[in-house]
């Protein structure tokens, strides 16, 4: 079954698209150097962008999870801070788009 983007779910997808990533913030202490961060941020837009071409095409879950296994294994070679702030990225795009059982899937 396909997944249906609303309006605001668009607009909250194409936010998180928008939004500087992997900076410091509370309990995360950002990228260790601009190279990673602007490559990290690269990856995860580039992930949200599938994503909502994926969304338009009426993609359902597993295709998504599909893509967030993908991002994942992009970031193997990373710090663990980095991994872990790819899930919270993750989390706000499938929270956005009406997905709370996510986690055990990817």
């Amino acid at each position: 079954m396909s997944i249906r983007i609303t309006p605001q779910a668009s607009a909250a997808l194409q936010g998180l698209r928008d939004k500087k990533k992997f900076v410091a913030e509370r309990f995360y202490p950002g990228a260790p150097t601009e190279e990673i961060r602007l490559r990290c941020e690269a990856s995860v837009n580039g992930f949200l962008d599938e994503v909502l071409s994926a969304l338009q095409r009426g993609a359902n879950k597993e295709e998504l999870f599909e893509q967030t296994r993908k991002l994942h294994a992009s970031f193997v070679q990373d710090d663990t801070e980095e991994r872990e702030k790819v899930d919270d990225y993750v989390g706000e795009m499938m929270r956005a788009i009406g997905v709370d059982d996510w986690t055990e899937f990817v």
